[in-house]
């Protein structure tokens, strides 16, 4: 049997040529990575359910930028500090200047709401770019598509979702392909790109990926993005090669094992320098061998005459560099010392040292706490505000408190209660034990912002310094004793 692929017998396609830019993480991102790195090690480590996922969720949310998107009031100043954001920006710039349209590939939907914002105002379009997610109903979907095709501006973006807007819609107007955030299977990231790239395309098609890299020696090689993009290539090469690919429930291990433990990236991996487009084909054979050569030995084009008769000996087999430096875990370790972690056993006690620590006297400025079901109930709610009101008798002050969590629609029991119900009885509540401290509460529906795979409790104290509690089974894990929860602190001192 033979397998055909679409650019391979298909006749009028133009040409399709992919660019992949490497750029060094700024300070804060690299600096959210580390800490991102430590906690992430601890949550692999500590045996706890779903930890794989969570891990997956913190290193490529950070990856793309170390600040969600909310309540930007700077834009420029917001791209600056997510090395994919700059390049993409950049090269939104050079579509502009040909007067070209482009794809913009991002799954995040309030990264998606920022970027057409964004877009809009630095690039001063009359109108702002249209979404496609999996919000949108098919036949609106085809309704964008074809105001799109259809748009008389010489420059314009639409932005989609890899899943949703990756299949049955044709876009040809866009001759660039960005995905800014990238799906684990290459095939969903080739039919996203195949919506340019059809039947009716008349011109070439560049897809662009931006891959963040950290600036540290030790733990560039293995950034989260390298990793994942040789994990891509490879599982893309296998889906070339055989008739039906092989899927592999080791894949995210493997790219996990990568990126924590620090693996050197395969022969052929190295990253191009910062901005460059990286190659795809392979380098020079004579090139190669002039670059393994040691200081001072002659290459295979060196004028100096020829080289002394050299003892016999077996050749060596030319190895990657080892790097006499930290590992990843080793050097994200020594930019935040302060890791600790606590076992609550079921029905166990409650010691309270490891909040306590780092809280006690001091002044925070915000209590920022992400929990999906912290306000799904009675029980919950009351939780929730002693919690809080632990923290008002450790701290010296606390100004403000910031809760994220589901809506009423979005769990299941047996109070049939609306969102703004639950809210109201939370506000009785925080008047009756926490009145002073202002209270930010967001609820959300899972529809819009999906599973939370990350509970957390972060307090902001007023020397800069940052402390983050990563709660396994949230705030009910720490307040009932029904449950056992494994908590992990990292602190971020203020440089």
């Amino acid at each position: 049997m033979l397998r055909r692929m679409k650019d391979e017998i298909l006749s009028g396609l133009p040409e399709k040529r992919s660019e992949k830019y490497t750029i060094q993480m700024p300070a804060v991102q690299a600096a959210a990575y580390d800490l991102v790195l430590a906690r992430a090690r601890a949550l692999r480590e500590s045996g706890e359910k779903g930890a794989m996922l969570k891990v997956l969720h913190m290193l490529r949310g950070t990856s793309l930028h170390p600040e969600a998107p909310r309540g930007v009031s700077d834009i420029d100043a917001y791209i600056n500090r997510s090395g994919r954001l700059q390049k993409t920006f950049e090269i939104l710039e050079m579509v502009r200047t040909r007067k070209e349209k482009a794809l913009l590939f991002c799954e995040d939907l309030e990264m998606q709401a920022f970027l057409a914002m964004a877009i809009q105002e630095r690039f001063g379009l009359g109108q702002r770019p249209m979404c496609i997610s999996g919000r949108v109903p098919g036949h609106k979907r085809q309704e964008m598509v074809r105001t799109f095709q259809g748009s008389p501006l010489p420059f314009d973006v639409l932005i989609l979702s890899p899943k949703a807007g990756g299949v049955g819609l044709t876009i040809t107007a866009a001759n660039h392909v960005i995905h800014l955030s990238r799906w684990w299977n290459p095939a969903v990231e080739d039919q996203a790109t195949d919506r340019a790239y059809r039947i009716g395309q008349v011109r070439p098609v560049t897809v662009h990926i931006p891959i963040a890299v950290h600036p540290d020696p030790s733990i560039g090689p293995s950034s989260f993005d390298q990793r994942l993009d040789a994990l891509m290539e490879r599982k893309r090469s296998l889906s070339r090669g055989l008739l039906v690919p092989p899927e592999s429930d080791r894949d995210v291990e493997d790219l996990l094992s990568d990126v924590l433990d620090g693996r050197a990236a395969p022969a052929g991996d190295a990253a191009p320098q910062r901005g460059e487009p990286q190659q795809t084909e392979t380098s020079n054979e004579a090139e190669t061998a002039q670059d393994d050569a040691a200081p001072g030995e002659a290459g295979p084009a060196d004028s100096r005459g020829p080289a002394e008769p050299e003892q016999s000996a077996p050749p060596l087999p030319v190895r990657r560099p080892v790097l006499s430096v930290k590992t990843p875990i080793e050097a994200a370790e020594a930019r935040t010392p302060h890791v600790q972690r606590v076992v609550y056993e079921q029905y166990g006690q409650r010691d309270w040292t490891i909040f306590e620590q780092y809280v006690r006297g001091a002044h925070i400025e915000r209590l920022e706490i992400q929990d999906p079901y912290c306000c799904a109930d009675n029980q919950a709610r009351g939780r929730l505000v002693n919690f809080v009101h632990r923290f008002m008798e450790m701290a010296s002050k606390l100004d403000t408190v910031q809760v994220v969590a589901y809506d009423a629609d979005s769990i299941q029991t047996r109070e049939l209660e609306s969102t703004s119900a639950q809210r109201s009885d939370l506000e009785v509540r925080w008047q009756r034990m926490a009145g002073p401290v202002a209270l930010h509460l967001s609820q959300r529906s899972r529809r819009s912002m999906g599973d939370f795979h990350d509970r957390f409790v972060r307090a902001l104290l007023d020397n800069g310094d940052v402390v983050i509690w990563d709660l396994g089974r949230g705030i009910d894990g720490v307040m009932n004793a029904k449950w056992s929860c494994v908590v992990n602190v990292f602190q971020e001192h203020v440089k």
